[in-house]
């Protein structure tokens, strides 16, 4: 099983154009859980943690990195803005390595 988490910040104030997906919608979440599931089928889930509300996941990941951060298996893969796609690459990437690591 994959785990993939979004860590962002709801009192950050979004951007107005062309700065990736907004992953604090909930149909943004929903098109990729979608995605992933085509993909990877059931071995794979998407989380979304508001660090502005989840104090464990704030003092974990701070808010010095770029937010959002895309987070796989409790590491973080990516920071600032990205899309589906790089998701896609970043749980790809985690699958190849879990498998050679076996």
């Amino acid at each position: 099983m994959t785990r993939v988490e979004i860590i962002w910040d709801s009192r950050l104030k979004a951007c107005d154009v062309d700065c990736g997906a907004d992953w604090s919608r909930p149909a943004v979440l929903e098109e990729a859980r979608q995605a992933l599931a085509r993909r990877f089928g059931e071995s794979v889930t998407l989380g979304l943690v508001d660090i502005a509300a989840d104090t464990a996941a704030r003092r974990r990941y701070g808010t010095e990195q770029g937010i959002p951060l895309l987070v796989v298996n409790g590491t973080v893969r990516l920071s600032g803005q990205f899309d589906i796609r790089r998701v896609i690459d970043a749980v790809e990437t985690e699958q190849e390595i879990g498998v050679n690591e076996r």
